[in-house]
């Protein structure tokens, strides 16, 4: 008797792991706030290269989660972000770590 095959979609660890396992996961990024847009709950950010997206370093706005605060951050701050799918290909912060204004941090 026939072994029942496995349904296609269950084996693709071997083929793109990477693809497989970054589904749903947040992506992290980190960068310098240039501009607050809290009208429409946006950050423009001059992020570093984003590795899991093969993004390169570059000055652009994203969306932000209702829920994310963004009282407390302003132009020139550091921050490490977390990015989520939402439809398509757009990417939304769904969490923001504030590392504070540039002039404090000496860690580049």
């Amino acid at each position: 008797s026939m072994e029942p095959k496995q349904p296609k979609g269950e084996m693709t660890s071997s083929e793109e792991p990477q693809a497989e396992a970054d589904a749903g996961k947040p992506i992290m990024g980190a960068g310098v706030v240039k501009e607050v847009k809290a009208a429409d709950h946006k950050l423009n950010i001059r992020h570093e290269p984003i590795a899991a997206l093969n993004w390169p370093s570059m000055t652009m706005d994203f969306d932000v989660n209702p829920d994310v605060s963004l009282e407390d951050i302003h132009p020139g701050d550091k921050i490490h972000f977390s990015l989520v799918k939402s439809g398509g290909s757009r990417y939304v912060i769904n969490m923001i770590h504030n590392m504070g204004g540039g002039e404090e941090s000496n860690n580049d």
